[in-house]
């Protein structure tokens, strides 16, 4: 992807958001470890994410750098050998991507599939891409979730999931994005020990912990919307960025008639939606909003007059609309025939 003598690896543009995109070139150098997570969560085939994982590893200078690139591109080749090695028993599983009413929630619903080799695999795919070339594409991007993948084997006298695979539809294009290494995780105890990959790496591709540092044009107060291709709209809210242990960012917003909570600190907007934050959030103004959100611009005005420095005062307005369990809260916002005003939620 990046030979000698060619323009160097340009990663933002592996960011979809065109905001966020344009803010993080910008806002100052990122590390090779942010490049590198930007490149292995991206929307794009795991075949591009190796090649240009290479790419980054001759732009590396810092031994850590190398070390880390060398551990990822390590636990590529360890996925590409087990898409095409032949355990015994073993059976590829294709679960076509069912949609559900939340604003996240999408899963896999029953076995669409069965296969016994990634070769059979990847020509059941190539027919149902075909299927994909006349339909409209309705979904933000050009891109959408089609389904999920696991490919089943005998491992110590029984069947056991060894690889996870995402399976995305992109500009009528059918790619596989992500791998799932579940044998290194769950089969094997120590198997990312045995490969000799070290936590760094294994932290990158597991999503699972950790924040994300990328600079985004964020400040708490901001109104923004999510759109991700599970949505049947986007969702329109109102963030707060606290700096306290690390970066922790929340997102309130309106979900059928209750205010509702997101976490933007990771990776994803939860640990299962494969949506990237970095991917989907785009900044907005009051104009924007939907009918019946002016209590959202309320929010917005009221955390945008306070010192952003006084963390306190910035969680007690922010949490103290959203109520105490912030995470598991059901808080009406609204009463027909008009919401309740910001001020009545304060005092409640």
């Amino acid at each position: 992807m990046c030979d000698e003598g060619q323009t160097k690896l340009d990663v933002y543009d592996w960011v979809l958001s065109p905001e966020i995109r344009e803010h993080m070139r910008t806002a100052r150098p990122l590390t090779i470890e942010e490049k590198a997570d930007i490149i292995d969560g991206g929307c794009r085939p795991i075949v591009d994410k190796y090649a240009a994982l290479t790419a980054l590893l001759r732009e590396a200078e810092r031994g850590e750098d190398k070390a880390l690139l060398t551990d990822l591109l390590k636990l590529y080749d360890w996925a590409f050998e087990e898409l095409h090695s032949r355990r015994p028993g073993q059976v590829f599983l294709f679960q076509e991507r069912r949609w559900k009413d939340g604003p996240l929630d999408c899963g896999p619903c029953g076995v669409d599939g069965v296969f016994w080799t990634y070769a059979e695999l990847t020509a059941y795919l190539k027919e149902y891409e075909e299927s994909y070339q006349e339909r409209p594409l309705g979904y933000p991007d050009g891109i959408d979730y089609m389904g999920y993948v696991e490919k089943w084997a005998e491992v110590d006298s029984k069947m056991q999931a060894t690889l996870g695979l995402d399976v995305f539809l992109v500009d009528r294009k059918i790619i596989i994005p992500q791998f799932h290494p579940w044998y290194l995780e769950f089969v094997r105890e120590d198997g990312y020990k045995e490969l000799g990959i070290r936590y760094e790496a294994e932290r990158i591709h597991s999503c699972y912990t950790g924040h994300t540092t990328f600079p985004l044009p964020f400040r708490s107060g901001d109104l923004v919307q999510v759109e991700v291709p599970s949505m049947a709209r986007p969702r329109y809210g109102v963030v707060i960025v606290v700096e306290a242990c690390g970066r922790y960012i929340w997102l309130a917003y309106i979900e059928n008639g209750c205010l509702e909570c997101m976490d933007l600190s990771y990776r994803y907007y939860d640990l299962t939606s494969d949506w990237r934050v970095i991917d989907w959030t785009r900044p907005v103004q009051p104009s924007n909003l939907p009918e019946g959100h002016g209590l959202l611009a309320e929010l917005s005005d009221a955390l945008h007059a306070l010192d952003e420095q006084d963390v306190a005062t910035v969680e007690s307005l922010f949490f103290g609309v959203l109520g105490e369990e912030h995470f598991h809260h059901v808080r009406k916002v609204f009463r027909a025939p008009e919401p309740i005003p910001l001020a009545e939620l304060l005092d409640d």
